[in-house]
């Protein structure tokens, strides 16, 4: 029995005991039996893990963040399953989704098919579980940067307002520049599609009112280097005369010219995070809402 416990709840073993029976168990090569637990606790060890299908697998916040789960329910003798389609059926013991849009999360808890613990990639106040990174945080260490160094004529390009990721952005940051008593004229606010080419446009709009910005806040880097493009078009210099800064640090942050100033989202932290609660509902702990804040990498465009 305290072997057992040793395996399934250290944490309920006396320190001195449990380490002599895992000194015996590595001298034994001795693993427990994923499979018999399993079977013993109705369980089956695997994850569902759901990725909307516009979201590309390919992509650094799927790719690191799915590795990040991957390694952490392996460590805890959990499997997982990655899948496009929505859950159905009693093969797996819990589910994370990542990625919902506000319909997709209305669809999911209106279908009523589902009945495991799901913890959610994104905060909702719909779900009662979740983890997400701190966008509103973020935006605003990046608004506060600019203005500690001096910026005045701060612009905020924002990405679709239906993800709510961009609303977050966008309103920590216009939240920073008000506090600290700046103008949020609508013609220094502008949104578009998160890619390079809507990162272009938008500065282009900003770029043609009655104000000449001095910095500029975007929601992802991709339209930070669009935004950087379109400022060189106009002759104008980075970070002379314009400082720059994005969001979400995924690689695109180093092949910008200049190196893109950059809130780099800890996408391992949140794997790890996302797997780390999950376990603990399965384990029958309380829903936890998390909120990770993420770090501003100072590079070359600010």
């Amino acid at each position: 029995m305290t072997v057992s416990r040793v395996f399934s709840s250290p944490e309920k073993v006396k320190p001195k005991t449990r380490d002599a029976i895992l000194k015996v168990a590595e001298e034994l090569n001795f693993h427990p039996n994923t499979v018999a637990r399993s079977l013993a606790k109705k369980c089956t060890n695997i994850i569902y893990v759901y990725i909307p299908r516009e979201l590309s697998a390919t992509e650094q916040f799927v790719s690191q963040t799915v590795t990040a789960i991957g390694e952490r329910l392996g460590e805890h003798g959990y499997s997982f399953l990655l899948s496009r389609s929505l859950p159905r059926g009693e093969g797996f013991d819990g589910i994370i989704m990542m990625g919902l849009s506000r319909e997709e999360e209305r669809e999911v808890l209106s279908a009523k098919r589902i009945n495991k613990p799901i913890l959610l990639y994104g905060n909702s106040d719909e779900f009662s579980s979740w983890v997400d990174v701190d966008n509103y945080g973020g935006a605003r260490l990046a608004a506060q940067y600019l203005v500690d160094s001096g910026r005045r004529r701060i612009a905020v390009i924002g990405a679709p307002q239906k993800m709510r990721y961009a609303e977050e952005r966008l309103s920590g940051a216009r939240d920073v520049l008000s506090e600290r008593g700046i103008s949020t004229d609508c013609s220094m606010i502008a949104i578009g599609e998160a890619n390079e080419q809507g990162g272009y446009e938008c500065t282009c709009r900003v770029l043609d009112g009655e104000v000449m910005p001095d910095g500029i806040v975007c929601a992802t880097d991709t339209m930070a280097i669009g935004c950087i493009r379109a400022l060189k078009e106009r002759g104008l210099s980075v970070p002379q005369d314009v400082s720059v800064i994005g969001f979400d640090g995924f690689g695109h942050e180093n092949v910008s010219t200049p190196r893109l100033t950059t809130v780099e989202q800890p996408l391992f932290k949140v794997g790890c995070t996302l797997a780390d609660a999950l376990i603990s509902l399965l384990e029958g702990g309380l829903p936890q809402r998390i909120k990770i804040l993420p770090d501003l990498k100072i590079n070359e465009s600010v």
